[in-house]
């Protein structure tokens, strides 16, 4: 017999689809009792966070679709400098330079 997290946890409550819509309603609630000042800045504040959130959300994006086979311009340096330290030096010479 299976146990639900309610049953585990008497003492916590969990979200209900029926909260969530009553949250909402609090919330819009609480907004539409700010002087139109506050709304003002409330409107920026939010604005602000979407773009900023826009902003990593792109970068997060972009490292992810990187693959795994693409070597930046550093790493191929990185990778010749590694090699050309552990050669001896008349051979480390015989390596093309970038």
């Amino acid at each position: 017999m299976a146990i639900t997290a309610a049953e585990a946890l008497p003492g916590v409550h969990f979200f209900t689809p029926e909260m969530e819509g009553s949250m909402r309603g609090e919330m819009i609630n609480e907004y539409e009792k700010l002087n139109s000042e506050d709304q003002k800045t409330f409107r920026r504040w939010l604005w602000a966070n979407t773009v900023v959130g826009a902003i990593l959300l792109s970068g997060l994006i972009v490292l992810a679709s990187k693959s795994p086979g693409d070597k930046s311009e550093a790493t191929a340096q990185n990778a010749t400098m590694h090699t050309q330290a552990k050669l001896p030096p008349e051979r480390a010479s015989m390596l093309p330079s970038r």
